[in-house]
């Protein structure tokens, strides 16, 4: 495929993209406050895409690790948003920075 893009771009990834493109075609022609609420509508359901992601990998690969992942080609679950070898969300998500809450010891570290 072209840019190294996997099939399921076409499936998942793309009709997100045309989606949120509608909405924000229709956020910047409304007035200012409508706007505001589309984009933060639109931001808080990505916030819960990542936590849907980080809580599959966790419950698919307890422990693990973005930099050596048990099962590289994440066969088991792959996130719709690790969509090429240069896009993958799930090593972004799972490293240490992405894990905000556990990364400025507001929840509880993983028991080594």
């Amino acid at each position: 495929m072209p840019f190294g893009l996997e099939k399921h771009f076409y499936l998942m990834v793309l009709p997100l993209i045309v989606i949120e493109s509608a909405f924000f075609t229709y956020a910047f022609k409304s007035d200012l406050r409508t706007c505001q609420v589309i984009l933060g509508l639109v931001g808080v359901w990505w916030c819960f895409a990542a936590l849907w992601v980080e809580i599959k990998i966790e419950q698919v690969y307890p422990g693990f690790e973005y930099d050596n992942p048990a099962d590289p080609e994440m066969k088991a679950y792959k996130p719709f948003c690790d969509f090429a070898p240069w896009a993958t969300c799930s090593k972004v998500l799972m490293s240490p920075p992405g894990r905000f809450l556990r990364y400025f010891g507001i929840a509880k570290q993983l028991p080594k």
